[in-house]
């Protein structure tokens, strides 16, 4: 068996190829058989697919700077998750200040900066 030497001259690991020539080929799928059902049900996605937005703001430096101390010095918490928190809990005191939940809007908010 071939193996890779180390710049020093000694023999180190199995070559890639031989290591995993050793390994029991799988076996094709039987064509008569149906596939097994799933009993388990599907994991939850991660990322772009789990239900939640992207979206980007831009915040002043020293805000970012005092979350992200806050997010490392609490076990568990994340940027998001301190940040939806956040924007409920502030659109949760807009909407008692108003006295009524905001209507859906009946455009796209503009984007970009605004001209005055």
């Amino acid at each position: 068996m071939k193996t890779k030497a180390k710049k020093n001259g000694k023999a180190a690991r199995p070559a890639m190829k031989q290591r995993n020539a050793t390994r029991p080929a799988a076996t094709a799928p039987d064509a008569t058989q149906p596939p097994p059902a799933d009993t388990a049900p599907a994991a939850a996605p991660r990322g772009p697919g789990n239900g939640k937005a992207v979206f980007s703001i831009r915040l002043a430096p020293a805000l970012l700077d005092k979350a992200r101390n806050a997010c490392f010095f609490t076990p568990g918490l994340t940027l998001s998750a301190l940040t939806e928190t956040a924007l409920t809990a502030e659109l949760a005191r807009m909407e008692a200040a108003r006295g009524a939940p905001f209507d859906n809007r009946t455009a796209d908010i503009p984007r970009g900066r605004r001209i005055v």
